[in-house]
């Protein structure tokens, strides 16, 4: 499922994926003030929007159905249109385990948040990544390139590879 929630009006656009309702409401509370904001309840939902939305920046969960968070952000970090493969990412997940932090920055993540979350520190991360985009992205690729594409290549499940194109 993918819901579009604000029209075109100059603002930033923030896709939010996460295969909780709760949580997309919650995230889309705290950035609606400022930024269009954009839903897809998995990762496939999420890539096969970012491909047409061309957003701004995303809020992934890792632990998701269809493609999980870091097959999403490998797909996106993949992406031809440097519009998708440069949006800064922010991870908003229940995992707290270290493995699951260096897991995403390596797949290509900006940043890391654990749930709860809170909304003043998550509005001002994302503030950030939208002022800092293109330096924050180039430092991560610079950092982790070599495992970015090893990591691309065995976790995205094939039918997700070919929505990529």
């Amino acid at each position: 499922m993918v819901e579009k929630l604000e029209s075109n009006n100059g603002r930033p656009n923030i896709l939010v994926v996460d295969d909780s309702r709760v949580v997309r409401v919650s995230v889309t509370r705290v950035l609606e003030h400022e930024f269009n904001v954009h839903q897809a309840d998995d990762g496939k939902a999420g890539l096969a929007f970012a491909k047409n939305l061309k957003p701004n920046l995303v809020v992934t969960d890792i632990m998701m159905p269809n493609l999980d968070g870091y097959g999403l952000i490998c797909a996106l970090r993949g992406h031809a249109n440097p519009h998708v493969s440069d949006a800064p990412i922010i991870v908003i997940t229940g995992a707290e385990e270290e493995y699951v932090r260096e897991r995403a920055y390596a797949c290509g993540a900006n940043a890391f948040i654990t749930k709860p979350f809170n909304p003043h520190t998550f509005l001002n991360s994302v503030r950030k990544h939208l002022v800092y985009k293109n330096a924050s992205t180039a430092e991560l690729r610079a950092k982790y390139d070599e495992r970015i594409m090893s990591i691309d290549i065995s976790d995205i499940p094939e039918e997700a590879s070919e929505d990529m194109s």
